[in-house]
């Protein structure tokens, strides 16, 4: 493909450092004959480096405990920014971009407004609030989903009805991309600036309709819209406290899940729900005389990595 003043693909790839190693890797992952990758000139294009916009940096050294997710996020950044004008940086953004939006209406004129739309590549699902845990990804989404009403001191200002009404602010998906990264609220912040991490049981299912997310209250049109059914591909786990831990990760490949473990991989014939859900397991001490007793699990799923499904064709 072509870029932006007529650059091809292939010379971004020469000229860009990130770009090549990327490329470099999953050409090795698709057609080497090595049964693992040496990602270590991955991790050296990466240190230090930064976007078009001059703004892209990870927070900790490469060879330092940082987080996925938002290792995932920047690398996508600055392959947006590095692939700018080009027919792959829209394939790029099809694949992996949700848009989103915050809908709001005035509870006395119901008047609806929208505000802009915000482009992100991992979608947050936040696993608790202040008031409760939520036991699932269909519940803490459902939940986020939900309207919130500002109103008494919090009332917003109305321009129809000129003075301070109650107003409903509802979140909103406007385009579902063909990969959906769910990023589990695992890490938590208290009002000191404390981290901990939540490892709390939170299943998630393999098929997931997202089409109830796209829409809201106001939307007449919502029921006459066929599901968006997408099923989980892949599942980053983190194992350890939010100071260090190690990642590993399952994917789903021709119909069986592999588990990758640094420069292991194996066929995955485990208990998806038991290593990927969290909560607390039994633990038998056998010193000091045998007692059993529960704790929380320190492994659990951080990134769920769900692909659309293809839309069944019309009867004819």
């Amino acid at each position: 493909g072509e870029g932006a003043g007529g650059t091809s693909i292939e010379q971004a790839v020469r000229a860009e450092p990130l770009l090549t190693e990327v490329h470099r890797t999953f050409s090795f992952m698709e057609e080497g004959a090595a049964a693992c990758v040496d990602t270590t000139t991955l991790c050296d294009s990466l240190h230090g480096w930064r976007s078009a916009g001059g703004g892209s940096f990870l927070e900790y050294p490469i060879r330092s405990q940082n987080d996925a997710a938002e290792f995932l996020g920047k690398i996508i950044d600055t392959l947006n920014g590095d692939l700018k004008g080009s027919a792959s940086a829209a394939a790029l953004e099809r694949a992996l971009t949700c848009k989103t939006m915050v809908e709001k209406q005035c509870q006395v004129c119901k008047r609806v407004g929208r505000g802009p739309e915000e482009t992100r590549v991992l979608f947050p699902v936040m696993i608790e609030s202040a008031e409760q845990r939520f036991g699932s990804v269909q519940q803490a989404l459902e939940h986020a989903a939900r309207p919130e009403v500002m109103s008494g001191v919090n009332a917003v200002q109305c321009e129809t009805c000129a003075a301070k009404t109650s107003t409903s602010y509802t979140a909103c998906v406007t385009q579902l991309p063909t990969v959906l990264l769910l990023q589990l609220g695992r890490f938590m912040q208290n009002m000191y600036g404390e981290y901990r991490k939540s490892n709390h049981r939170v299943s998630f299912p393999q098929r997931i309709d997202m089409r109830a997310h796209t829409t809201t209250p106001t939307d007449e049109a919502a029921a006459a819209l066929p599901p968006a059914w997408y099923e989980l591909t892949g599942v980053v786990l983190h194992s350890g406290t939010h100071r260090a831990g190690h990642y590993t990760s399952l994917v789903k490949h021709g119909g069986r899940w592999v588990n990758f473990d640094d420069q292991h991989a194996s066929v995955f014939d485990g208990d998806l729900e038991d290593v990927c859900f969290g909560g607390e397991e039994e633990v038998t001490q056998s010193w000091g005389g045998s007692r059993t007793h529960k704790r929380e699990k320190s492994k659990n799923a951080y990134i769920l990595m769900y692909r659309a499904e293809a839309e069944e064709p019309d009867a004819e």
